[in-house]
């Protein structure tokens, strides 16, 4: 509620170090939330190429994919972005060595299993929820796993998505491999 304050402060935190991508990035958010395109082509594309470095750094904070979609960017730095976000998992994921899934028997459905925080009155439970009930039944089974235990009128759309029994909610000790 404080927006001008706010980018004074994000400018002197700037200031101090002009190398800080995440501050820079909240600092352009807010400066078009206000409208305000002075000199907006030099700050965009001081964004992008500082968003470029950052997305080839090696090490240093991750900046979460989803705020750069705020801004007109190449889609293939915003692959980058993104990549870079899940590079941490990946490496984890990698270390596990999971065999490979054994082979589907004939006439056997592929089972998709869904799982998110957001299936609920959020964007993206609304951008999501009439997709389940879109699978083909004769060649997929569908399952959704809650990482949050809300239940609403977008949950319970999702639910009539999915086949029978088989939207979860996950507490905190479960997991899914």
């Amino acid at each position: 509620g404080h927006t001008e304050a706010g980018i004074a402060e994000l400018e002197s935190a700037l200031a101090l170090d002009p190398d800080a991508t995440e501050v820079l990035m909240h600092l352009e958010w807010h400066r078009l939330s206000l409208c305000d395109w002075d000199d907006y082509d030099n700050r965009a594309a001081l964004l992008r190429q500082q968003l470029e470095t950052y997305a080839e750094a090696r090490d240093g904070s991750l900046l979460p994919p989803l705020t750069p979609s705020l801004f007109a960017l190449p889609s293939a730095l915003h692959r980058r972005l993104g990549e870079r976000w899940a590079e941490p998992t990946s490496r984890s994921m990698a270390a596990l060595r999971l065999p490979p899934p054994p082979p589907r028997p004939a006439g056997r459905r592929l089972r998709i299993g869904y799982l998110s925080a957001d299936f609920r009155n959020h964007a993206m439970g609304n951008l999501l929820h009439g997709l389940f009930a879109c699978h083909d039944r004769r060649r997929f089974e569908v399952f959704a796993y809650s990482l949050v235990d809300v239940s609403d009128e977008v949950t319970a759309v999702i639910r009539r998505g999915v086949d029978p029994v088989s939207y979860t909610h996950l507490r905190a000790h479960e997991t899914v491999l």
